[in-house]
């Protein structure tokens, strides 16, 4: 069995989905910061994708993210920015405005609109939806949201917004499964009492838990952020150890 370790001298910290709550966002950063303060090695921060919709400061979450590395208590790490499903559902949208109405009433849509003061008005259409998004959007986020990778590997670590198909090379996986698999697809293996027979232990979110969910090839850390109640974890990486901080 795999005994996963993170490159020598390396802390990894990554938070799970988000889904617009940035004041949980900057909560769990500073207890970061607080954390890693005595750290003298490489300090590599993820975020595990799903920052928009949900909950209601989708613009404030991409602000903060979009900006973090010109921050002065960010500038000596490394930062990994990766794309959820709900990146993927506004970036379609975008191209595609007629995608409108599954945006708004599946995944949330509404309010990272209505976090840029635009009201979702029923008589409105997709079109100019579109157009006002685009016009209230700074640059610099429509940026940072075209640019987020699918996974991204540290050593025996990989993350990925979703989960994989097993056994099949992380190159060679598709991107849709990576965005959306979940443990309740018929296709899906990804379960915990299942290996997906990869090189590396997981680390994922899409699927929100009470608490993360932690087994030796994989670790779940969306803890419900937007619900009420709900958690937004971060998990803390450093050789074969594994910790979580909460907001």
């Amino acid at each position: 069995m795999l005994i996963a370790k993170t490159p020598k001298n390396t802390r990894i910290y990554a938070i799970g989905d988000i889904h617009g709550m940035a004041e949980k966002l900057s909560n769990l950063h500073a207890q970061i910061q607080t954390d890693a303060a005595n750290f003298n090695g490489q300090k590599i921060l993820i975020h595990m994708g799903d920052y928009i919709d949900r909950g209601r400061q989708s613009k404030q979450v991409l602000e903060i993210l979009s900006t973090l590395n010109t921050q002065p208590n960010w500038q000596n790490w490394r930062i990994v920015n990766i794309l959820g499903n709900h990146e993927f559902g506004c970036l379609t949208f975008i191209k595609n405005p007629e995608k409108l109405k599954e945006w708004v009433s599946t995944w949330g849509g509404e309010t990272m609109l209505q976090s840029y003061g635009i009201p979702v008005a029923h008589s409105a259409s997709a079109t100019k939806m579109r157009d006002m998004l685009l016009y209230k959007m700074p640059e610099h986020h429509l940026i940072f949201l075209q640019n987020l990778p699918i996974y991204h590997t540290e050593e025996d670590y990989a993350f990925v917004h979703a989960g994989v198909k097993k056994g099949i090379p992380l190159a060679k996986q598709n991107n849709w499964d990576m965005l959306f698999i979940r443990e309740d697809d018929d296709v899906s293996p990804f379960t915990p009492e299942v290996s997906h027979e990869l090189p590396y232990r997981i680390v994922y979110g899409h699927r929100p838990k009470q608490e993360p969910l932690v087994t030796p090839d994989r670790i779940c850390i969306d803890t419900g952020a937007y619900k009420l109640g709900g958690k937004l974890t971060a998990v803390a990486l450093e050789d074969d150890t594994t910790r979580f901080l909460q907001a």
